[in-house]
């Protein structure tokens, strides 16, 4: 059964005022005082409704008496403007101390104006990027130390993923919907993040660029 020092914690995860716990379980504010200061036991149904509602709300009650909020492990964003909303992600990368994307399977022919000059903002900001392009191309719109060119076997046409942080997103573009899925989980993205340094290591680097446009 939960305790008061769970709820408590919950409450404040949650940015929830004993008024609105007690509206979402039916039991009074003063009962819920009550419990939450130990001044009195909660009766099992109702320390089973408080648990059953804070658990809707996603919070994770752990071992002891610890408690989390639930994350979303899937997100997914669909439509022409898609990967432009995972660039608003990519916003928050520097303040969190992570400051790298790399992208699998990219090609820059294929970037739009607002793409482009999303892309020059965070560079600005500080975030580095590396790229895996198909071998042979040569529209590279950044320093061609960023680039490597990945084995035509290894290169997958219409699909673009990117690792950052602790996430790792797939860009789906032969879809009749393009989308982004994106999972955040830290062993999958240090997964992936491996697997592009193995390619990165073994690949050639481009000899020069036809790119008119530079970032």
């Amino acid at each position: 059964m939960i305790d008061a020092k769970q709820i408590r914690a919950a409450r404040a995860l949650l940015n929830w005022s004993r008024e609105e716990l007690a509206e979402q379980t039916g039991i009074s504010v003063p009962a819920l005082a009550r419990a939450e200061t130990g001044e009195s036991q909660l009766r099992t149904t109702s320390a089973e409704k408080i648990k059953s509602s804070l658990e809707q709300a996603g919070v994770i009650f752990t071992d002891g008496s610890g408690v989390k909020l639930k994350t979303d492990l899937v997100q997914i964003y669909e439509g022409e403007n898609c990967y432009l909303k995972l660039l608003e992600d990519f916003e928050d990368l520097n303040v969190k101390g992570e400051k790298e994307i790399l992208f699998s399977s990219a090609s820059e022919k294929r970037s739009t104006d607002e793409v482009i000059e999303k892309t020059r903002l965070l560079r600005k900001k500080g975030i580095k990027m590396r790229f895996l392009l198909e071998e042979g191309d040569t529209y590279i719109m950044g320093d061609l130390s960023e680039y490597r060119w990945m084995h035509k076997s290894l290169f997958s046409k219409g699909d673009v993923k990117l690792v950052y942080a602790d996430k790792v997103a797939y860009l789906v573009s032969w879809m009749e919907t393009p989308r982004v899925v994106v999972v955040s989980e830290k062993n999958i993205a240090e997964e992936n993040r491996r697997a592009f340094e193995f390619i990165w290591n073994i690949s050639k680097k481009p000899t020069h660029s036809d790119a008119d446009i530079s970032y």
